[in-house]
């Protein structure tokens, strides 16, 4: 993909492919989001965005926690694991690791999306309260709605179906920039 003669100071290589993998991430979860949850497609690409570029930001913040606490790794995986991440250098200490990392990663991100669609959904209900309120000073009262919470706890299926449209997408994600590592490493 990048020929060597890039130097090896800069992890370009680990940015480039990251902007490649959350762009595709973005548009796969926001044509599913669009199909399952019945969004507009501006809501939908709104979404996918916010909750992918949170599951971004926090990983990258963990990677760099993880990576600073010298005790938890031993020093024989520590250098590998960082040249595999940051520079492509994949060596076989590293494979058992990373597959487990790869499973813990699926399913932290999915919950990191899955609060992150909660607290999106919240603050545009927010939001939308705010407006009735301002609308409200110059029409007389509507009828008291239940807060997001308590539809959240009487609609348990609502909560089920944006569970499992987000495992969806993740997968569907996922899988995709699985195969575009896959058809990487075979044409390097």
């Amino acid at each position: 993909m990048f020929s060597d003669a890039f130097p090896n100071i800069v992890p370009l290589r680990a940015i480039a492919l990251q902007s490649l993998f959350l762009l595709m991430a973005i548009a796969i979860e926001a044509v599913v989001l669009q199909r399952r949850i019945s969004l507009s497609p501006k809501d939908s690409i709104y979404f996918a965005a916010a909750i992918n570029l949170l599951c971004v930001i926090l990983g990258w913040l963990s990677l760099f926690i993880f990576l600073n606490m010298s005790d938890v790794l031993p020093l024989g995986l520590q250098v590998p694991l960082t040249s595999f991440i940051f520079f492509d250098q994949w060596s076989g200490e590293t494979a058992t690791l990373l597959i487990v990392a790869c499973f813990l990663i699926f399913f932290v991100s999915l919950g990191i999306k899955l609060l992150g669609l909660l607290g999106l959904r919240l603050l545009l209900e927010m939001d939308k309260k705010t407006e009735k309120t301002e609308k409200s000073e110059e029409q007389p009262p509507e009828p008291v709605k239940t807060s997001f919470f308590r539809e959240l706890r009487q609609e348990p299926n609502v909560l089920r179906s944006e569970i499992t449209t987000l495992l969806f997408a993740n997968a569907w994600s996922y899988s995709a920039i699985l195969m575009t590592l896959v058809l990487r490493q075979a044409l390097l």
